[in-house]
């Protein structure tokens, strides 16, 4: 954005005229509009400035498109694009010194660390100045090494000491104590400190701000805080999404919470979700344990007026997630309206009966089918032309994977669908997407073809259909051209068990008696 430059004022002796620049739309005589434009534009004109020379935030509302075969990965795509925000305010920050207010504010609003290093510099840095430190509304602590190995003599004999895991919690300490404004905070921890972040719940228990955060998001053992506690700490939380944790205890008292995301995540059938007046309920790739009953029961009975959205969504889906929707009592659920149920990612798991119970929904307007197998695709024409089943819907979408072997078969049923559909009214859309192994496989993907050619190999008893169903999280391997166990698995524990403890990035796993290590 450029401005234009009013050139230097040239006088001449005797001569009353000046050769000033002004702009074509101010008016001969207004000399008062001149002035204003004169003047330094306010403190609010120029943050609408300084944001609009920003990428657009992936913090909005994002609608993530399962068609094309990708994970629900919105947080990543909002991290990534709030940190070339933070890169782009850095000129801002030179040009004056009213714009250097103007984007101070914006590079505070929301400050990304991605190491101990980061965050013991933030840190430090709001303890010095408290002017910046009230300027902090949401903190997000990735750690850079989640997804990486670390094989160095230094950081194994940091990680087997303690003292790299006690620093990074000392650290965050630190910088959560400094930002006692923060609304929204998100806790990615690194895997190899997980296990010793639990000193973090004194820090929540000891300080007032935590009962000022609106949006939450634990990652591993950093979600153990809203377990277990007597007290309120969180009384105005709306928003928690935890992920990559096992979850075999109760919830604490959360009476603001409207939306719940759990991703990756393995639930006991001991659990107990949060009694409170839930508006959305989402599972992503994760499991629970039967019976059932402690899930469903809180479903039917402390949610059934304020539900509003139930997503079972995420690759290589567990069936336990539909098996609890067939055990609720869906006629209880009067103010649901939007459904979303994700069948298996790689169409390698079947179940053998869809969950007719949602038929007796009595307010749903939305029902999305994501990964439908075509075996089922007249059980959802069935509910159609049955008159006294979903009388509210209004939208219905279907996505198949694209099979040259079944073409046939899905055009003559989806035919038979979208009349029905249209007898009743309902807005019908059904897609066919490719198989990501596929478009991996062709190069696509780049790296992850090797991953996608290693899961279409042969027919031996270690296919990704078997593994799936154990609900094996292999997905992060994008890289992985080769699968070699080379000792024979432990008594009591069945290959599958071996490759989950391998595969595993949950440091709670329950095959951790199995190995003593990663095969």
């Amino acid at each position: 954005m450029t401005f234009p430059l009013r050139p230097r004022h040239s006088y001449k002796k005797g001569d009353n005229s000046c050769s000033t620049f002004t702009p074509s739309w101010v008016r001969s005589g207004d000399e008062a509009g001149h002035r204003s434009f004169e003047g330094p534009l306010p403190h609010d004109v120029l943050l609408l400035i300084v944001k609009s020379m920003l990428p657009i935030s992936m913090s909005q509302d994002i609608s993530t498109d399962f068609t094309q075969g990708r994970d629900n990965y919105w947080s990543t795509l909002m991290d990534a694009t709030r940190r070339r925000e933070q890169a782009l305010l850095l000129p801002f920050l030179q040009v004056c010194r009213q714009w250097y207010l103007s984007a101070t504010a914006l590079l505070y609003d929301c400050p990304i660390v991605t190491s101990y290093e980061q965050v013991r510099r933030l840190a430090r840095t709001l303890k010095r100045h408290p002017s910046l430190a009230i300027l902090v509304r949401e903190v997000r602590v990735l750690d850079k090494d989640t997804w990486k190995v670390e094989a160095t003599i230094t950081s194994l004999v940091a990680r087997l000491s303690g003292r790299q895991a006690l620093n990074y919690r000392l650290a965050i300490d630190s910088l959560l104590v400094s930002c006692g404004a923060v609304e929204k905070l998100t806790l990615r921890p690194s895997y190899h400190v997980q296990g010793r972040l639990d000193g973090l719940h004194q820090t929540f228990r000891q300080w007032a701000w935590p009962k000022r955060l609106t949006v939450l998001s634990l990652w591993g053992s950093s979600a153990r805080i809203v377990f277990k506690d007597k007290e309120i700490l969180f009384p105005v939380l709306r928003d928690l999404t935890i992920r990559g944790v096992k979850i075999d205890s109760q919830f604490s008292k959360l009476p603001g919470l409207r939306t719940l995301r759990i991703q990756c995540c393995h639930l006991t059938s001991s659990v107990y979700l949060p009694v409170t007046r839930l508006a959305t309920l989402e599972f992503m790739t994760s499991r629970i344990d039967s019976p059932y009953h402690s899930v469903s029961r809180v479903i039917q009975s402390a949610y059934n007026r304020s539900l509003e959205a139930l997503v079972i969504e995420g690759p290589y889906q567990d069936l336990s997630l539909l098996a609890v929707v067939r055990t609720v009592d869906c006629s209880l659920l009067h103010g649901l309206k939007r459904l979303v149920l994700s069948f298996d990612f790689t169409g390698a798991i079947v179940p053998y009966v869809f969950p007719r119970e949602i038929g007796r929904l009595p307010q749903l307007t939305s029902l999305d089918l994501i990964w439908l197998p075509p075996s089922l695709l007249p059980d959802v024409t069935g509910l159609i032309m049955d008159s006294n089943t979903l009388s509210s819907l209004e939208v219905l979408k279907v996505v198949f994977w694209k099979d040259i072997r079944e073409l046939a078969y899905l055009a003559e049923q989806i035919s038979v669908l979208e009349s029905e559909c249209a007898d009743r009214g309902v807005a019908c859309t059904t897609q066919t997407s490719q198989q990501p192994s596929s478009s991996l496989a062709s190069g696509e993907g780049g790296s992850d073809g090797n991953y996608a050619r290693l899961l279409n190999r042969g027919r031996g008893d270690f296919q990704y259909q078997y593994l799936a169903s154990y609900g094996v999280r292999v997905w992060p391997l994008v890289t992985l051209r080769s699968l070699v166990i080379a000792r024979t698995q432990p008594e009591g524990c069945t290959k599958v068990e071996v490759l989950r403890r391998g595969f595993s990035t949950d440091t709670d796993d329950p095959y951790d008696e199995c190995l003593s290590g990663s095969p």
